[in-house]
C-alpha cells in the first residue's frame, strides 16, 4: 500500500496551482456591461472624435424609454468585458483613446450621477470607477464598438 505523503515542495506546488487557477477564473471570467439603475431618468452622452488638428464633440441627451436609447442599450448588452490589472490596481485611465471617446452619464431627477461607462477606441471600457478590458483578446473591440455606438447616435 503506498502512502502519500505532503513535503513542503508538493504543498507549494498545489498552492501556486490553486493560486493560477482562482486568478484564470478572476481575468477571464466575462462581465456584462450593468443594466441601467431604475432611478435614471436621462442619459446624457458626450461623444468626441479625435482627429490630426481638429476635435469634434457632439452632446445627445436621451430618455431611458427612447427608442434611441432602445438600440445603444442592445448593443451595450452584447459587450463582453473582464477584469484586468488596472481592476486590480484601482487605475481610472482608459490608456490609449484611439479616434473616438464616448461618455455615458445616467443621471436621476436631482442630477446625481448613478451610472457611468466611457468606450474608446483603445482596449478599456470604463464602468464606473473599474476599467476593464474590452473583448478577449482583440485590440479593434473598442474602435469597432464606438464607431458603432457613434453611428447609432448619427441615425437618430
Amino acid at each position: 500500500m503506498t502512502r502519500f505523503s505532503v513535503t513542503p515542495g508538493r504543498l507549494v506546488l498545489l498552492l501556486l496551482l490553486l493560486l493560477a487557477g482562482f486568478a484564470g477564473v478572476y481575468f477571464l471570467w466575462p462581465l456584462h456591461v450593468p443594466p441601467l439603475p431604475e432611478e435614471v431618468v436621462r442619459i446624457e452622452i458626450s461623444s468626441v472624435r479625435l482627429q490630426p488638428y481638429e476635435i469634434a464633440q457632439e452632446t445627445y441627451t436621451l430618455s431611458p424609454g427612447s427608442d434611441q436609447w432602445a438600440q445603444l442599450e442592445e448593443l451595450l448588452s452584447q459587450v463582453t468585458v473582464h477584469r484586468c490589472f488596472q481592476t486590480l490596481s484601482g487605475s481610472t485611465s482608459t490608456g490609449g483613446t484611439g479616434g473616438r471617446v464616448l461618455n455615458f452619464y445616467g443621471r436621476d431627477g436631482e442630477n446625481n450621477l448613478l451610472w457611468e461607462i466611457t468606450v474608446t477606441a483603445g482596449r478599456h471600457l470604463r464602468m464606473g470607477d473599474r476599467m476593464c478590458h474590452l473583448g478577449w483578446w482583440d485590440d479593434l473591440a473598442g474602435q469597432e464598438l464606438a464607431e458603432a455606438l457613434a453611428q447609432r447616435l448619427e441615425e437618430a
